[in-house]
């Protein structure tokens, strides 16, 4: 039997305001278009603050900072969440389960508590909690009702795709996802594989008992004050499915895919019961079904790993996925984040582990140009994200949880710099050329630390803006050597220099809004 591996398309945003009129399979809803988005950061969760001596004043104070007018996953549900430090749980949880939730300020009085104060000081910010629909833990209860389950009730939630007749056992595909997220030894067999004894499984999006408890986890969100929630691999089960098949219109694809397009209908119908319209994100990877699109507000997806460790985005995978996703949903609001799973391979994993604190700064400014171009909003990581059990850079020595401002990782300065100068309408810029390596009269060498030049050097800028580029220019060490008003920005530096050097270049658009990007380079030239 094959091995479940990454089987899901990894996923892809934008903005206006004003209502329309969506139809679903069971009802017309009003509802209002996403509002106009100009700065989205990632702070997973705002209530952690336990390993980064960080209050939720001193959040409030980034996301001012940072002019953030959408918080992505400033809230993610991923075990067992109590509702306060009072909750009593079941014998078969840990003794000190509650308290160990309370002091990392995972409890849903935390969440409740920091919205209203978020509120208090940003009252327009949109807020985004998070759940997941690829994870049941074996025990777990629903936060709505308080209805306790064990382990023979999950696992009876827990997907088997001999539902469908498909030739997979439920150990099968139980087995082979729980390898894919760690939850079992990489190096176990599917004979040491026991339910009885992992901590969690996939669990079936069609399971009318497994669809009541994640909603719980999304309507328990709503309830302290989410504005928004993002619904982590909502397709993935008509994805896998798919691709064990080899039929997109095999029934297990359409009844997981309808499944999924429910559960964003059911969160819709449960904020207009609570006065309030709540805006349902997931994954592109739904785009490639040839059903009725489900009524989701915005879209989501991520670069690959490949294109962080290279520094440089696929442009022809990006438009095919673009392609997919506005012919399926139109101009739907289109984010991209750095994303993260078990182990260090992943986007963030990589971005953490594997790139320089300069090269995490340059890839922040190349993802942000590059998405900006294609119309998708690029989601600044200023907290949160798991860089990888086996990460060995921690923030602050301490947490695999990736933060901006850990020395560890530095990119905070660079994000403010981008955030900023989103929020006030400036150019994007950012110097595609030198890059760290050796060159040798123009010709690149080797890596190295920092651009180490000998003879000359051909200076390439990547510039834009809505309004248009009316001119680039060119500087050494704070003096002005060369404008270029036409795409592709460029200037060829050949003259005597020796040492280190700063090239800073800086754009203007046509109503004079100004930015700029700089680096320090070495440089041998007689």
């Amino acid at each position: 039997m094959k091995k479940l591996v990454a089987l899901l398309i990894t996923p892809f945003l934008l903005t206006t305001s004003g209502y329309s009129i969506i139809s679903t399979s069971s009802q017309n809803i009003y509802k209002p278009i996403f509002p106009e988005i100009k700065v989205a950061c990632l702070y997973e969760r705002v209530t952690d603050w336990i390993n980064f001596n960080r209050s939720i004043d001193d959040v409030i104070s980034i996301l001012n900072e940072t002019k953030t007018d959408f918080i992505f996953r400033g809230w993610w549900r991923w075990s067992p969440c109590p509702d306060d430090a009072n909750m009593t749980l079941p014998p078969d949880f840990p003794s000190n389960y509650v308290e160990n939730c309370v002091r990392r300020g995972y409890t849903y009085k935390h969440l409740e508590n920091a919205i209203k104060r978020i509120k208090e000081k940003m009252p327009s910010v949109i807020f985004c909690g998070a759940v997941p629909s690829q994870i049941i833990t074996r025990l777990t209860w629903n936060p709505i009702t308080k209805e306790f389950f064990g382990t023979n009730e999950t696992w009876a939630m827990a997907l088997n795709p001999q539902k469908w007749g498909i030739n997979m056992t439920k150990e099968e595909f139980q087995y082979e996802f729980a390898k894919w997220h760690l939850w079992v030894d990489p190096n176990s067999t599917l004979e040491d594989y026991d339910y009885r004894k992992v901590n969690a499984y996939f669990p079936d999006i069609t399971n009318e008992d497994f669809q009541e408890l994640l909603l719980s986890w999304a309507y328990k969100q709503i309830d302290c004050g989410v504005d928004a929630i993002w619904i982590d691999m909502l397709f993935a089960q008509a994805n896998m499915l798919y691709k064990i098949t080899g039929d997109i219109y095999h029934p297990a694809v359409k009844e997981s895919y309808e499944a999924a397009c429910k559960i964003v209908d059911e969160i819709h119908g449960y904020g207009e019961s609570k006065g309030k319209y709540i805006y349902v994100g997931t994954w592109s990877a739904c785009a490639i079904y040839p059903y009725e699109k489900p009524s989701l507000d915005f879209i989501t997806a991520s670069p690959s790993s490949t294109e962080v460790y290279e520094m440089k985005m696929n442009e022809t995978k990006w438009d095919e996925r673009i392609s997919i996703v506005r012919e399926k949903f139109g101009d739907i609001p289109f984010f991209a984040f750095i994303d993260w799973a078990s182990t260090t391979h992943t986007p963030l994993g990589v971005f953490s582990q594997y790139l320089s604190k300069e090269e995490q700064r340059e890839f922040l400014k190349i993802a942000d140009i590059f998405f900006a171009k294609k119309g998708i909003n690029f989601i600044y990581p200023v907290h949160g994200g798991w860089m990888g059990n086996d990460a060995e850079i921690l923030s602050y020595g301490i947490s695999r949880t990736y933060d901006s401002l850990a020395p560890e990782f530095e990119t905070y300065e660079t994000i403010v710099k981008l955030t900023q100068n989103k929020a006030e309408g400036k150019p994007f810029i950012c110097i595609k050329r030198p890059e760290n390596y050796i060159y040798v009269f123009d010709r690149e060498i080797a890596p190295s630390s920092i651009p180490t030049i000998i003879g000359k050097i051909t200076i390439k800028v990547d510039a834009f803006d809505l309004e248009g580029i009316e001119k680039v220019e060119f500087y050494t060490d704070g003096n002005l050597k060369y404008n270029d008003s036409i795409a592709p920005y460029e200037w060829t530096w050949d003259e005597f220099s020796f040492g280190e050097h700063e090239i800073k270049v800086t754009a203007y658009d046509d109503k004079e809004n100004v930015a700029s990007d700089e680096i320090n380079v070495f440089i041998l030239n007689f």
